[in-house]
């Protein structure tokens, strides 16, 4: 258990930084506590075995605590998707700590990564992102349904949670209207 509030902590005591491999247990103990042990059974696991990391938009919530160790409070990754031939992103896991839930670290986090994707989107030739998650949570940052049936996620998967932000407007509309749906993931068959 931690023992401070992050309440009392002020915006300069919580420092993004780039993930790095270091992280790699702690994050893996944070995505554990969020989402479950058995988390790498989910849809979105069995997908992202067939992404690539996305490092420089991967970042982690630090907090220096009282002793000076390093506290993991949030994390979020992106990966490389390929929906029907078009380059996109994937987002997630965005996990924040139990214990800290409710803050704004979540949200602050997609925010920063949303904001420097769509800076380098059209060199990278993204699109939009895509994810698996409460619609009324990121709506806050842009996110809407993806019409249903149009993106053959992997099962089970409830279609209502399969979100869109876009980079560039209307893209996802204009590959549903002239590509055969549902949409593939990682499969340009």
């Amino acid at each position: 258990m931690n023992h401070f509030s992050l309440r009392a902590l002020s915006a300069d005591q919580v420092s993004l930084t780039p993930y790095q491999a270091k992280y790699q247990e702690p994050v893996s103990q944070l995505l554990d506590a969020a989402f479950g042990v058995d988390r790498h059974n989910k849809s979105s696991y069995k997908l992202r075995e067939t992404c690539e990391k996305i490092d420089d938009l991967s970042l982690i919530a630090l907090h220096k605590n009282q002793n000076g160790d390093e506290v993991i409070l949030a994390s979020i990754a992106y990966w490389q998707l390929n929906v029907a031939g078009q380059s996109a992103l994937l987002l997630g896991p965005l996990a924040v700590n139990p214990e800290f839930q409710g803050l704004g670290l979540g949200k602050k986090l997609m925010d920063e990564t949303l904001s420097v994707a769509q800076k380098i989107a059209s060199l990278r030739g993204w699109k939009f992102t895509i994810l698996i998650g409460d619609l009324d949570y990121y709506k806050k940052s842009g996110f809407q349904r993806v019409p249903y049936g149009a993106i053959d996620y992997p099962p089970p998967t409830d279609p209502n949670r399969v979100l869109y932000f876009e980079f560039e407007q209307g893209s996802l509309q204009k590959l549903i209207d002239n590509a055969p749906l549902p949409l593939r993931l990682n499969n340009n068959d």
